[in-house]
């Protein structure tokens, strides 16, 4: 529940105060419905576990590019993002595991 509302109130953030300089608008894209975000969860639900294999992130990251409905969504290039940094690393860190790595 805190998730979901968390989720709205940020979805209606558009105006963020500045370090320096005066405040300015902040677009960040289309939202998804909640068919795609439901897609989208279960894309970072079985590549973005704590026991991760880099096929199933690469997989997820293709299938992303290939819907744009769900890539081009602001909830989608954060995924692809998450995904993008979890296929960089190459140690474990705290309870995420890649078993590609083992060894």
């Amino acid at each position: 529940m805190f998730g979901r509302r968390l989720g709205r109130r940020l979805a209606d953030i558009r105006l963020h105060a500045p370090v320096h300089g005066h405040p300015r608008w902040v677009d960040r894209g289309q939202a998804a419905g909640m068919p795609a975000l439901r897609e989208l969860r279960r894309l970072a639900g079985s590549a973005l576990g704590p026991v991760r294999q880099r096929a199933r992130m690469r997989d997820a990251l293709d299938h992303l590019a290939v819907h744009p409905g769900l890539g081009h969504t602001w909830q989608g290039k954060l995924v692809v993002r998450f995904l993008q940094a979890a296929l960089q690393r190459r140690k474990s860190l705290g309870a995420h595991f890649c078993v590609d790595d083992a060894g």
